[in-house]
């Protein structure tokens, strides 16, 4: 009966690892990608708050 219980337990994560590496490359590579236009944009906000002083 445990045996079972940990089979299915064991086949889950599984299942788990399978259907959630994707995203995460997915939300890795969206992440590299949006990278520099944040660091343009506190460039660009450094730059403005500059001018007023």
């Amino acid at each position: 009966m445990f045996g079972l219980l940990k089979s299915l337990t064991d086949l889950a994560g599984d299942m788990a690892t399978v259907i959630l590496a994707p995203v995460e490359v997915v939300i890795d590579l969206t992440g590299a990608a949006v990278k520099p236009f944040a660091e343009a944009a506190k460039d660009l906000a450094a730059d403005v708050k500059s001018l007023k002083d």
